[in-house]
């Protein structure tokens, strides 16, 4: 029998390793191509890294439903840390590729089981409370890893020492969860996954949930990334950006935190639509204002909204994918949101190229308000087909 609070501290610690020693790679990875003058190699792995990426999420759902969460993260640790120590060569452009190509598989395949491996340890009661604090696990850990370089370079001989240390311990954080994988976890009661059987995703909604994890990488993309510009181009210096990013990272854990303790069932669509509404008027505001003290404001309702939708969005879909499609759908969703994280990311750079923050803040409005619109029609529409399914009689 598996005990909820060792399982639940097993996948704590396994995102707090994740996102710690991510951040602390992607922190120190761009420090270190600099010093050795390899920047362009920097944005070739990237590419190579999201288009395998994108693939490597769905493939990992189809895993995790035909043989367990379990086996396929350990793996996946393997992969990934094997793939944070190329990070250390920084002369061939071929490495660089297959580096992307090795990173993009096993931060899929990381990602994408976590949400299933929270899902099969919490029940309807628990499940709120452990999504909040996995969502403020993932933001802590975020900060950890950030914070950890500069330690690193304090204690070491010179600067090419510490951005060395910096790209081998994250290898070995994220490795160390091949050792946190959950146990006594079942594998998936039905294993047909022809594509054609009854255990087949329903087209509509693998395009439903693709299209809301691409809308959603979307709107993030244009946003987060460019926080700090925007910040900067409300007349906030530079030493009050870093100070304001700190606090909005608070804002986002504080938010996620309180969510769980405050949840309702019935209420979470509701509080998704209210979450994206806040952010489309908060960025409009946002670009219309551009005064230091209401921007800060204003960013500071788009990051609790983005806590707020993420939250909302992760219980509605445990709710509403099938035990034993979880795995497949969890893949797809993340399959969405790499790509249209991709997109946004590429969109957001042609627009700041052409215009200002103002066309970043118009775009992000348009992506949650069409976020909005669409989770509604296909939450109602998925829950009636279900309904529909368990009311129809059995065929003779």
């Amino acid at each position: 029998m598996i005990r909820p609070g060792a399982a639940m501290v097993r996948l704590m610690l396994a995102h707090l390793l994740l996102y710690s020693g991510m951040s602390l790679s992607k922190t120190t990875w761009s420090l270190y191509l600099d010093q050795k003058h390899a920047l362009p190699l920097l944005a070739v792995t990237y590419t190579a890294m999201a288009v395998t990426g994108v693939a490597g999420a769905a493939v990992t759902g189809w895993l995790v439903d035909r043989v367990g969460v379990a086996g396929v993260i350990s793996v996946g640790s393997v992969i990934y840390a094997a793939g944070l120590l190329l990070r250390l060569q920084h002369t061939s452009w071929l490495l660089a590729v297959v580096n992307g190509v090795v990173m993009g598989i096993g931060a899929s395949v990381l990602t994408t089981c976590l949400r299933p491996w929270l899902v099969q340890i919490t029940d309807d009661d628990t499940r709120p409370r452990a999504v909040s604090y996995r969502t403020a696990t993932t933001d802590i850990g975020i900060a950890l890893g950030s914070a950890l370089l500069t330690p690193l370079l304090l204690f070491t001989p010179d600067t090419h020492t510490g951005y060395v240390a910096g790209l081998v311990l994250p290898a070995l954080i994220i490795g160390a969860i091949a050792v946190l994988r959950p146990r006594h976890l079942l594998k998936p009661r039905n294993t047909d996954t022809s594509g054609t059987g009854p255990s087949a995703v329903p087209k509509p909604m693998a395009m439903g949930v693709l299209a809301l994890g691409l809308l959603s990488g979307f709107g993030l993309s244009m946003l987060v990334p460019y926080a700090p510009l925007i910040l900067n181009r409300a007349d906030i210096t530079p030493s009050l950006v870093g100070l304001s990013m700190s606090g909005l990272a608070v804002i986002r854990v504080l938010v996620a935190v309180i969510a769980g303790h405050f949840d309702r069932k019935r209420h979470r669509l509701t509080g998704l639509v209210a979450a994206e509404l806040s952010i489309a008027a908060a960025c409009l505001s946002t670009a219309l204002l551009r005064i230091p003290l209401a921007t800060v404001l204003l960013l500071t309702l788009v990051y609790a909204g983005l806590a707020v939708a993420a939250y909302s969005e992760e219980l509605i879909q445990a709710d509403l994918f099938p035990e034993h499609l979880r795995g497949r759908l969890f893949g797809l969703s993340s399959s969405g949101f790499l790509a249209g994280d991709a997109l946004g990311g590429l969109t957001g750079a042609l627009i700041l190229a052409h215009t200002d923050v103002t066309g970043l803040l118009v775009t992000c409005a348009a992506a949650a308000l069409l976020t909005a619109c669409a989770y509604p029609l296909f939450v109602n529409r998925m829950r009636a087909q279900a309904a529909a399914g368990k009311g129809r009689a059995p065929e003779r």
